[in-house]
């Protein structure tokens, strides 16, 4: 019988970002988060060539709580960033981010076929561009202001059971607890939803 399901194929994703804050040495994160964006159309992850994910969603939401975590955590400061400068140890300064903060951030995907009680789910430390909050308006037509975050590199091991989204995932059991490695910009799991 067809489920409308491909086996060992994931559909859709789960409408849900979540940024919380971590702490400079990255040892520990918040329990809360500081945004939930839950209005994308999509989000595309991209691996580049040093191993960073650029994390680029198309979302609609615009309203106050969008607007004041982009000014605490990525603000516009005149001038920019100026030119991003790589350091010969690899850490990078200048560019897009460098006023932004380091957060941590869980992109909810969609659930596994046929393992319906599997979701896929991107986690890292990421900081968001100053560019975020860009958007053009159109008479008739939803604004969909810029998000873009960039991973970076974990200083710590990281354990990320009590971060993630309780209607999205399970938080009971060894199933949802997951750890990001030092040195790691990112990772995708497949984490059970009961």
């Amino acid at each position: 019988m067809f489920t409308g399901k491909m086996p060992n194929m994931v559909k859709g994703g789960g409408q849900q970002i979540d940024f919380l804050t971590i702490s400079s040495d990255h040892t520990s994160h918040g329990t809360a988060p500081v945004y939930t964006n839950n209005s994308t159309e999509e989000v595309k992850l991209t691996i580049q060539a040093t191993g960073e994910w650029l994390i680029e969603p198309t979302q609609l939401q615009d309203d106050p709580a969008f607007q004041t975590f982009i000014n605490n955590y990525a603000p516009n400061i005149p001038g920019g960033g100026g030119e991003e400068v790589v350091l010969d140890g690899g850490t990078k300064v200048g560019g897009e981010y460098t006023y932004s903060t380091d957060l941590w951030c869980n992109i909810y995907g969609g659930q596994i076929a046929p393992l319906v009680s599997t979701r896929k789910v991107w986690s890292g430390i990421v900081r968001v561009s100053f560019m975020s909050g860009s958007y053009t308006q159109k008479n008739g037509i939803y604004t969909k202001p810029m998000l873009k975050a960039l991973s970076q590199l974990s200083r710590a091991q990281v354990v990320y059971k009590d971060t993630l989204a309780t209607a999205l995932v399970s938080t009971s059991g060894t199933s949802a607890l997951q750890t990001l490695v030092t040195g790691n910009y990112g990772q995708v799991t497949f984490i059970s939803t009961v």
